[in-house]
């Protein structure tokens, strides 16, 4: 946890020990749907919490470059913004992490929905994953460096 609070913006912690972050600016949408337009390779996972109201929110540093579109930069700038993923009914989850401080980079992530369950699943570049078991239905939230929201509906954002 020291390297969260080191190398994170302040508001950042500060949001996820408050519980406040703006949820009301969220785009609700399912896995299935939004990997359809954003990609979460090459980003980096920052953590996950979950929220007194039992949510789980993952913390994923967004690559710019795969997501230059969805990230509203008219060139690749290096700023990596925050995307926020609120599962709201998790049913399981499974995690498998090597013994590598750099398994945080994600590789891939699949999702398939099976009976109205979602199994989705972040892949890191070294063998290692999560795997969530939940209800379709994800809220996403897009946040600039400087704690600025960013418009998170992924198809309004690549029509530009």
């Amino acid at each position: 946890m020291d390297d969260f609070y080191k190398n994170n913006p302040q508001w950042l912690q500060q949001n996820i020990i408050d519980d406040t972050f703006l949820w009301e600016k969220s785009f609700t949408t399912t896995f299935d749907e939004f990997l359809n337009y954003v990609t979460f390779h090459d980003s980096f996972w920052i953590g996950s919490f979950i929220n007194q109201d039992m949510e789980y929110v993952c913390i994923i540093r967004l690559d710019a470059f795969w997501n230059q579109k969805y990230s509203q930069s008219e060139k690749y700038d290096n700023e990596w913004h925050f995307c926020l993923v609120k599962i709201k009914n998790i049913i399981s989850f499974r995690i498998k992490k090597l013994d590598n401080d750099q398994t945080n980079t994600i590789g891939n992530c699949t999702t398939e929905i099976i009976d109205s369950t979602s199994i989705t699943q972040f892949d890191d570049v070294y063998g290692g994953h999560i795997e969530f078991t939940h209800k379709p239905q994800i809220k996403v939230l897009l946040i600039t460096e400087q704690g600025e929201y960013l418009n998170p509906n992924p198809i309004i954002c690549n029509e530009k």
